[in-house]
């Protein structure tokens, strides 16, 4: 499942990224926000911090080898 994650501009947040998938690479990246993690293979992680912008909106994230199921929305308010 990928949840619609939602923040308020100006937090700081934290977000870990884990790859739990056997035998699959993983990375993330976040349109509008310049974010793209390293490719990650099972058991490997990665934490994102960051200050959210001040531009409300929706930002969509998925995985670039698995753009049409590993997908979401990051919704600033």
């Amino acid at each position: 499942k990928n949840p619609t994650l939602n923040f308020n501009r100006g937090e700081e947040i934290s977000i870990l990224f884990r790859n739990n998938d056997p035998g699959i690479r993983h990375d993330l990246i976040i349109e509008g926000l310049d974010i793209k993690t390293s490719i990650l293979s099972y058991g490997e992680s990665e934490r994102i911090k960051l200050t959210v912008p001040d531009n409300v909106g929706t930002k969509s994230y998925y995985c670039t080898f698995h753009k049409l199921m590993r997908k979401g929305l990051i919704v600033i308010e």
